[in-house]
Parts: structure tokens; C-alpha cells; sequence
């Protein structure tokens, strides 16, 4: 698997927040989200039309904030900007958005 871009952004306290690829994203690519939410009670999910994010890990921390990581396979592709919705929000939110290829 090769990396091919990503982004990050303080989106500050949100109930929603957008993010997008600086380039076209290149379609059947990996697709990973990583966020950090102010709050160990709200929730938050990931999505953009034609690409389907799962929730891959959520850890709760024993202080203030959750930390979770969504994915979505087979990108359909092209330009993508991806929104980020918190559930019993708003909550700050730091959050990146991460691209991989295969190494072919």
C-alpha cells in the first residue's frame, strides 16, 4: 500500500465540518479518517456521496476527548470532499483525511 496525500484541519468546536482532498482522488483507493472529538460522550461519522466509511476503532480516553478511525475501500474517486457530523454536539474536533494506493 502506498500513501498519496492527506489532509488535517482544527476544525474547532462544530457540530459538522467539511474537509477535501488537495488532489482528485484516483478511484478503487483506500480511504482513512482520523479524528479526535472534545467530547467522550458525542459521536461523529464520516461520509461523501459514492464511498461508504466505516467505523474501524473507537477509544475513548480517559480524559476529555475520543479518538476514531473510519475507512472506505474501493473510493469511487474524483474530487472529494468529505463531511465530518458529530452526534450530541457540538464538540471540538481535529480530524485528518488520508489517501493509499496500491504499490503496483
Amino acid at each position: 500500500m502506498a500513501y498519496v496525500q492527506s489532509r488535517s484541519v482544527d476544525s474547532g468546536t462544530v457540530s459538522s465540518a467539511t474537509l477535501a482532498y488537495t488532489s482528485n482522488v484516483t478511484a478503487g483507493n483506500l480511504l482513512v479518517v482520523a479524528c479526535r472529538v472534545g467530547s467522550t460522550t458525542a459521536t461523529v461519522a464520516i461520509t461523501h456521496a459514492g464511498d461508504t466509511f466505516t467505523q474501524d476503532k473507537l477509544q475513548v480516553a480517559t480524559g476529555d476527548h475520543t479518538l476514531t478511525v473510519h475507512s472506505a475501500p474501493n473510493a469511487a474517486g474524483g474530487a472529494t470532499t468529505l463531511t465530518a457530523t458529530i452526534t450530541g454536539g457540538p464538540a471540538t474536533l481535529r480530524w485528518s483525511i488520508h489517501e493509499f494506493g496500491s504499490m503496483a
